[in-house]
């Protein structure tokens, strides 16, 4: 005789395993059926600056492959526009978002990250297994406090170079100028074909203010540059007035283009792959820029700052500082911390990151093919550099750098005389009296 089928009609065994399985679902809205609480894995949020998108593969690959090897911690990354991460977004984040690790430049920011108590010291986690000997000697200037290491280098950037349509110099018949005779006559000759020498976006001040700064620490001398920076001197003294001249040239010869401060950097930037202008002015990631956005057929190179005979400061500097990453002293998770700061900073990422364009300071295992050849370049520079000289918005204090650019885009914008510039600078600075 057959009988129904009934989901009532079960055995007892049936009934406590199927009772079971509701505690189960019961238990796990509070800490999951068969597993501890603490087999979650730890978030570890890394801070950046927004980077381009074969930079986000690169970084995304990172964190792949450190989630395989650390099953117990996942890495989230916040990021947001560069611009507003240097200025006040990173302090924001500091105080909201409580991020473990996050990027940063060096010089001046890393010490007040130290006097925020944001910056863990790392001093004794570089010194195991050779860490801090994996780095070259350089990366390591403005990234100490007393002798004690804050931060973990990622890269050296070089803030300021001319970059060059070679296409427009090559059909011009001229060469990157390595002094300023050689830098008036390329531009003269671009003039005369009715090329605009430089196109840049100078909206937020810096791309022109790092720029002509390093032009102002040629002419007035290193130490004059960082003194009058520091609020140790003035700037409305002989020898800025002859630095502000030079940069005032620039608008009165037509060697920039005329809305430079209606434009943003990457309005600039836009306009040059573009063929609006020979020349751009900005820093190394200008590789990253390039192979993210510029056509596969677009031709570039660059050349430093040419010298200026017979001035103060010395001519084959270059502006420059190193970057790279503090782990928050806030944090729960720092043992996490460190061994991620470990792995981004090991051979076989340093490998993947060299090929996005970053100046990393580590060892890498192999420099792949696919590594642009400016990047060769700018590596190069690096090394034969003796003198770098430090942007004022990483260098220095914000308000002094801030406006340090405000005098620097009046000039090259024709608003204020180099003299005007410089009496309102000293008077906005407090070094008028």
């Amino acid at each position: 005789m057959m009988t129904s089928k009934s989901p009532f009609n079960k055995n007892k065994k049936h009934l406590m395993l199927l009772g079971a399985f509701f505690l189960c679902i019961i238990i796990s809205f509070n800490s999951g059926c068969g597993k501890k609480e603490n087999d979650e894995p730890k978030v570890l949020k890394v801070a950046m600056a927004k980077v381009g998108s074969k930079t986000q593969i690169a970084w995304h690959n990172a964190a792949s492959q450190f989630e395989k090897r650390f099953p117990n911690i996942e890495i989230e990354y916040l990021g947001m526009n560069q611009d507003h991460y240097e200025t006040s977004g990173l302090t924001s984040m500091l105080l909201y978002d409580n991020p473990d690790i996050f990027f940063e430049w060096g010089g001046e920011r890393v010490e007040r990250r130290v006097k925020e108590g944001n910056a863990a010291d790392l001093t004794d986690a570089l010194a195991k297994n050779q860490w801090r000997e994996s780095f070259s000697k350089a990366s390591w200037e403005g990234l100490k406090v007393n002798d004690r290491y804050f931060m973990v280098p990622y890269s050296s950037q070089i803030s300021s170079v001319f970059w060059y349509n070679k296409s427009m110099f090559n059909q011009l018949g001229l060469r990157p100028p390595k002094n300023w005779e050689q830098f008036n006559y390329v531009c003269e000759s671009l003039k005369q074909a009715k090329i605009t020498p430089i196109f840049l976006g100078n909206k937020d001040l810096w791309p022109a203010g790092n720029a002509m700064g390093h032009l102002v620490s040629r002419i007035v001398g290193e130490r004059a540059f960082h003194n009058a920076l520091m609020r140790k001197r003035k700037f409305n003294a002989p020898d800025f007035l002859e630095a502000f001249t030079y940069i005032h040239t620039f608008w009165e010869k037509g060697y920039i283009n005329k809305n430079v401060n209606g434009l943003s950097s990457d309005e600039g930037f836009s306009g040059w792959i573009q063929g609006k202008g020979a020349m751009f002015l900005l820093g190394s990631w200008v590789v990253e820029l390039i192979l993210d956005e510029a056509p596969d057929e677009f031709e570039y190179d660059f050349f430093n700052l040419p010298a200026i005979s017979e001035k103060k400061g010395d001519q084959t500097s270059i502006m420059g500082v190193n970057v790279g990453f503090i782990a928050n002293a806030k944090t729960d998770n720092i043992k996490e911390a460190v061994s991620f700061l470990r792995f981004i900073t090991s051979p076989e990422m340093g490998e993947i990151f060299i090929s996005t364009g970053d100046l990393v300071p580590f060892s890498i295992k192999e420099a792949r093919e696919a590594v642009p050849q400016s990047t060769t370049k700018l590596i190069q520079l690096l090394d034969e550099t003796t003198t770098i000289v430090s942007p004022p918005d990483t260098g220095y204090d914000l308000t002094t750098a801030d406006e340090f650019y405000r005098a620097v885009a009046k000039v090259i914008g024709d608003v204020s005389t180099p003299m005007e510039a410089l009496t309102e600078l000293d008077m906005k600075l407090g070094l008028s009296k």
